[in-house]
């Protein structure tokens, strides 16, 4: 019958320890601080004699041996000024005072002796502090003179509380913050993305000191990415707040002459984008150097060329660095002087290897590199336009179907706009 019920027990124990811990671990903890259980034992032989003959400090002075119940305040007195302690709390009479403490959720527990010798005179305090959801214990000694009641409030608890203090210092975990908008996902803490609260705050226990790793990701805000070396004088992560805005007017120069207009759509803020504008090379810039100064003269060329696109942008390094992104774009190609499609290729394709810088605005610039590939229409060696009229550094022919031009150039600014 004892072997059952003491079974029993220590399934309650066991079940106990693993619901606070997975509830939160040190749930006794309130802003760095631990609640405090502990349990006062007096050798009753040696009390009852202290008690009796009075305490001899020194020849002039003699006092009466504290009451028990002094013991008990000076004790939570001098333990409650410690700074790592919240509360200090008596074990109740009668109980066992392990169970008490994790019934209610008490990290900490100190089992303290006290015994002595009245002929000497002097007192022994033994007490061992133990961590009731891990296995980490300490156990010290120490010796004093029989103490009077002002002693006891003074220096005599003095070493178990500094002792008691570092303690727990070892075993708090302090508590990391994240703030953020409501709603975004955080990755790089623990195995599934965290989410922000209405509070803008989340709160949690990580290793520290340590390094992390993390990213954002939020409909309304640029997705980021970044690492943060946390310790205990550094805390909070504060998630940066840079608007996402979806849409963009791209305004460039093709080949670096021909001025074009593009609206593009983004689905995230790193990802897919779509594309759809207009290319054209009615009037371009051109600038040439010849035997007279730099001087600046028009390039025109019949062509009008719709197009549409689609590009993947991947998350680069953080702002105002270059991000890479890949594009293509498929455009009809129509002839002013012969109404209709061009001549020399009724539709192209342009590839691009690209980037783009942020800027503290609403704008950003980019530039691309890549090439141009023309569908030869039957009577292209007739055709007003062949290309951009552009030698760059590499013109061929892949049979009698693709016209090559490389390097197709871009370069321009996007508006950023917020619907």
């Amino acid at each position: 019958m004892v072997t059952r019920v003491n079974r029993l027990w220590l399934f309650f124990v066991f079940f106990s320890v693993m619901g606070l811990f997975f509830s939160g671990g040190l749930a006794a903890q309130e802003d760095g601080r631990l609640k405090v259980l502990y349990h006062l034992e007096f050798d009753e032989d040696f009390y009852f004699l202290a008690q009796s003959a009075g305490v001899q400090i020194w020849d002039a002075y003699a006092g009466p041996f504290p009451e028990r119940e002094f013991w008990y305040y000076a004790l939570e007195s001098v333990l409650g000024n410690a700074s790592r302690i919240a509360q200090v709390l008596r074990s109740a009479d009668g109980s066992d005072p392990v169970a008490q403490a994790i019934s209610g959720g008490i990290p900490v527990f100190v089992d303290i002796h006290i015994t002595g010798d009245i002929d000497v005179p002097y007192t022994q305090v033994r007490y061992s502090i133990k961590e009731l959801f891990s296995a980490l214990q300490v156990e010290h000694t120490f010796q004093e003179n029989i103490p009077l009641e002002a002693d006891l409030l003074s220096y005599f608890w003095l070493p178990l509380s500094a002792d008691l203090d570092a303690f727990i210092e070892t075993i708090i975990k302090p508590v990391f913050q994240i703030q953020g908008p409501p709603g975004t996902l955080v990755y790089g803490f623990t195995k599934e993305p965290l989410k922000i609260p209405d509070t803008e705050s989340l709160f949690l226990d990580v290793p520290m000191p340590g390094t992390y790793a993390w990213e954002m990701v939020h409909k309304r805000y640029t997705r980021r990415q970044g690492v943060f070396m946390a310790d205990k004088k550094h805390s909070v992560l504060t998630l940066p707040r840079q608007r996402f805005f979806p849409t963009s007017v791209d305004v460039g120069l093709f080949q670096s002459r021909f001025p074009e207009l593009w609206v593009s759509r983004y689905l995230k803020s790193y990802g897919w984008f779509f594309s759809i504008g207009l290319q054209q090379q009615f009037f371009g810039i051109l600038l040439s150097n010849s035997d007279e100064p730099l001087h600046t003269s028009f390039n025109q060329r019949p062509l009008l060329m719709p197009g549409i696109g689609a590009g993947y942008r991947f998350r680069g390094p953080e702002p105002y660095l270059p991000k890479p992104y890949i594009a293509g774009t498929l455009f009809a190609r129509f002839n002013a002087e012969s109404p209709g499609f061009d001549d020399f290729s009724p539709a192209s394709a342009l590839f691009v290897l690209g980037y783009e810088w942020e800027t503290p605005v609403w704008v950003k610039f980019f530039v691309e590199l890549g090439a141009a590939f023309y569908f030869l229409n039957k009577d292209y060696e007739g055709s007003l336009s062949k290309g951009t009229g552009d030698p760059g550094w590499l013109q061929l022919l892949v049979g009698e179907v693709i016209y090559v031009e490389l390097p197709a150039f871009r370069i321009g600014i996007k508006v950023l706009l917020p619907f």
